[in-house]
């Protein structure tokens, strides 16, 4: 049986294939006969459309050290959550409440957005999770 490309990766030990019925599970198996350039995913990566990162926090912690401590990937997190919901989820809440540091304890020096390699407006997060959360 021929590998599949993740089972060629050095820290991969498993590859399951996710279905939700018999016909999906037959089509991820179609690969183990499938032609070497049936296989060549390059041609679909390619098709994706160019689109930018930039202003989109990817939760990547390149923005630390803060140095209020603040963690500023997590507060960023629940805050994006927090907006997706239109309002704040007790949980979203709860996770964001026993961070050891607070979006309001932001001094607004800008070390995070120098350091920030997709230029996200990290002190405008801040303000506004300050705002949302009320600390």
């Amino acid at each position: 049986m021929e590998e599949l490309w993740a089972e060629k990766r050095p820290a991969v030990a498993t590859v399951l294939a996710g279905a939700h019925s018999v016909e999906q599970l037959r089509i991820s198996l179609a690969y183990e006969d499938a032609t070497e350039e049936e296989k060549d995913y390059a041609p679909a990566f390619a098709s994706f459309p160019n689109i930018s990162w930039e202003g989109r926090c990817m939760y990547c912690s390149h923005c630390a050290p803060c140095p209020k401590k603040i963690d500023v990937a997590s507060v960023t997190k629940f805050l994006n959550l927090a907006k997706a919901q239109g309002n704040v989820p007790e949980t979203v809440r709860e996770h964001y409440e026993v961070l050891p540091h607070h979006a309001g304890e932001c001094i607004r020096c800008g070390a995070c957005e120098t350091r920030c390699p997709f230029k996200v407006e990290i002190m405008e997060n801040m303000r506004q999770a300050a705002e949302i959360f009320g600390k």
